[in-house]
């Protein structure tokens, strides 16, 4: 069914593709990028064309996470792992030499981080049909593919909320993809297929269980599945695109929807984030710590 909330524009930021929105908790903010080497921050206390934009220059960023140290690291281009805090230079922490683009990351409560990666030169002639991975940075800096050959667009990633399970977006092939987790080696076995059809791409979960996805080729831009992955609530935006959802907020109910401006009929607030309240709150996030990745003898797998 559809659920009439109230929908409010939140940042009128025109970003063309507005991606991975993530809330700071001890700042009470929100970050998210675009697909031009920018990020972008601002909180709930300001209007909507009023937010901070800081271009970093060092390519494409695709995820992103908080860290136990205040700064943020940022998954770009050919392997690199950028370590950044706002109003100062990027540092690369990790060069894992490896060819293609990181996407959408996840942080585990032991400081692992899976993490989907498209092909080398995505978004060059031809290159978006190829292949991407699925990768896992353990706790040692051990970098080690998961799958090799996930699908094009590996996509948003998500715990349960119980953490036995975890799930991946494959927005190109209209499936989102359930593993087995064990939070105490990382392993994730037993891959199934759910709620497919849905051309899902970044996701949050909420602490009833509900996993809620961001419908990348329009309709109903949200949509949220209950355990059984029946749908229960979907809300239309005065977007055609909805690429990416989070909780934030002070009490974690906010959900912020990050947007694209490249549908048909494209409106004026199209590629800017938009929020709306929800009934339960969202799942805790979690941090990195940083050790491990700030080591550069450490080994990686391939």
């Amino acid at each position: 069914m559809e659920y009439n909330a109230e929908i409010k524009l939140f940042a009128d930021c025109h970003c063309g593709l507005t991606e991975t929105p993530m809330w700071n908790r001890r700042e009470q903010k929100l970050y998210w990028r675009d697909l031009k080497g920018n990020v972008y921050r601002k909180g709930l206390d300001s209007p909507p064309e009023e937010y901070e934009k800081f271009p970093l220059n060092i390519g494409i960023i695709g995820g992103m996470a908080f860290t136990d140290t205040d700064t943020i690291l940022l998954f770009g281009e050919n392997g690199k792992i950028w370590s950044w805090k706002a109003y100062t230079a990027p540092v690369i922490c990790r060069d894992f030499q490896k060819g293609g683009l990181f996407n959408d990351c996840l942080v585990d409560p032991m400081g692992r981080i899976y993490c989907g990666m498209l092909t080398e030169n995505y978004f060059g002639p031809g290159k978006a049909g190829e292949y991407g991975s699925f990768w896992m940075i353990d706790t040692d800096g051990t970098f080690t593919c998961i799958e090799d050959r996930i699908g094009p667009v590996p996509n948003g990633l998500r715990f349960s909320s119980d953490l036995k399970k975890l799930y991946l977006a494959e927005s190109s092939q209209w499936i989102i993809y359930c593993y087995d987790y064990d939070i105490h080696t990382g392993a994730l076995s037993g891959r199934t297929s759910i709620a497919p059809g849905i051309s899902a791409d970044g996701m949050a979960m909420d602490v009833a269980g509900r996993l809620w996805s961001a419908d990348c080729i329009g309709g109903k831009p949200v949509v949220c599945f209950d355990q059984d992955w029946h749908p229960v609530k979907s809300y239309t935006f005065p977007v055609y695109r909805a690429l990416s959802v989070a909780f934030g907020g002070p009490e974690n109910r906010t959900m912020f929807i990050a947007t694209a401006s490249d549908g048909p009929n494209v409106g004026e607030h199209d590629g800017g984030i938009f929020m709306i309240e929800t009934d339960v709150p969202g799942a805790p996030e979690y941090i990195l710590h940083l050790a491990a990745l700030h080591s550069p003898e450490r080994s990686f797998n391939s």
